[in-house]
């Protein structure tokens, strides 16, 4: 484990990736009184910042950044193409915005219950502004049952299903005259985790989220702050502007013992825990007592999420790693790190049991069988992976 203080840390990152830094910094201590925050602006390639917050999805975390700092040296073009950039987002996101409402509406008219999550709800409720954060589809929660019924009201709307992913619980449709994508979801985790989230309690405990100046369903702050927890998780965290939105999802929760007795109850702590030490590692965040005084414990969970979180901030603002082409971004590595964040041997051997046999998309492509013969692919799957993996296999017995 790295022990390194978080300030440390910090400043070991490149200057670059400092920026991504600030900008979370920046937004964090924008309502709080009393509170400074001065940007350092020494040896700064503004030019590489903004690509690097392009693929961290922060450039408009950024163009915050120099609108409240207007004394920083970065070019004046970068800052007129981040305007530029910010508004058009902007317009795209109302528009997508306002469509998600009719969409909830009329699935509800119909009988369908529906939460809205992820794109703009997140956007509205982390940052009070959908121009802060770009999405490029809107995604809807609704019940397995109601799945068939919800598919024949969007076809009624004019979308068509693209794609339909049973191994990743969703479908994929898109209107013909218009890019706006939609992602259909029965459940919010893979098949292969552990638990799952039961969508009647999560519709009993329904918030409301505005935007755009509509109000549409969505999960509750300490539902949205165990999804996107999970979902970084799953994904390594590989976007930095993930781990900012959870952070402040964390802020905005009033019960935090509550959250973390539910974490508890479902498996998935370690990996709340994990976005609460990144965040203090890369934005200076800082919660409530309650949470300091877990984090501070010693206590096996905290080791593992600890050193989890030591990997990712070693590789995590490398340009191959958000491209999904880094060395280190095997399907194995992946699996292996989502393994330790489980709390007990059960937890971890189910999971990897679910991952070596549950086909997905890439054993699907590996060979096409009938439909009859389609449990067979619980055989290719391990198959598959041995034959993928053959050569670091040989590497490590050799």
């Amino acid at each position: 484990m790295n022990t390194d203080t978080p300030t440390d840390r910090r400043l070991q990152l490149p200057t670059e990736a400092r920026v991504l830094s600030w900008c979370g910094q920046n937004f964090l201590l924008d309502d709080q009184d009393g509170v400074s925050f001065s940007v350092p602006t020494d040896n700064v390639d503004w030019q590489s910042a903004c690509e690097l917050a392009g693929r961290h999805r922060m450039e408009f975390l950024l163009f915050k950044l120099f609108r409240d700092n207007p004394d920083l040296d970065y070019p004046e073009v970068l800052y007129q193409n981040l305007e530029s950039q910010s508004n058009r987002v902007k317009r795209r996101n109302l528009a997508m915005s306002a469509e998600l409402v009719r969409l909830v509406e009329k699935l509800e008219s119909n009988g369908v219950c529906v939460l809205a999550y992820k794109g703009p709800v997140v956007a509205s409720r982390a940052y009070g502004d959908i121009s802060y954060r770009r999405f490029v589809d809107l995604d809807l929660l609704v019940d397995p049952s109601d799945h068939q019924s919800a598919l024949e009201v969007l076809r009624e709307e004019g979308y068509e299903q693209k794609i339909v992913k049973e191994q990743l619980f969703e479908s994929i449709l898109q209107r013909p005259d218009e890019s706006i994508l939609l992602d259909l979801h029965t459940r919010i985790i893979p098949r292969y985790f552990p638990f799952q989230f039961n969508f009647q309690a999560l519709h009993n405990r329904q918030t409301e989220v505005d935007i755009g100046g509509q109000s549409v369903p969505t999960l509750s702050t300490p539902d949205a702050v165990l999804a996107h927890a999970i979902h970084g998780s799953k994904h390594r965290w590989f976007r930095v502007e993930w781990i900012l939105a959870v952070a402040i999802l964390i802020h905005q929760t009033t019960d935090t013992d509550a959250l973390f007795d539910r974490a508890e109850r479902m498996g998935c702590e370690r990996m709340v825990l994990l976005a609460i030490v990144l965040s203090r590692e890369l934005f200076d965040a800082s919660f409530r007592p309650s949470i300091e005084r877990r984090l501070n414990e010693p206590s096996q969970s905290i080791r593992v999420v600890e050193d989890v979180a030591d990997t990712i901030l070693d590789w995590v603002f490398t340009a191959e790693w958000a491209s999904n082409k880094h060395d280190k971004r095997t399907h194995i590595a992946d699996f292996r790190l989502r393994s330790k964040l489980h709390p007990n041997l059960a937890m971890k051997t189910r999971f990897w049991i679910s991952v070596l046999t549950d086909p997905r998309e890439d054993d699907f492509e590996f060979v096409d069988l009938p439909a009859g013969l389609s449990p067979l692919y619980r055989v290719v799957r391990p198959i598959r992976l041995l034959y993928e993996y053959r050569g670091r296999l040989a590497d490590k017995i050799s």
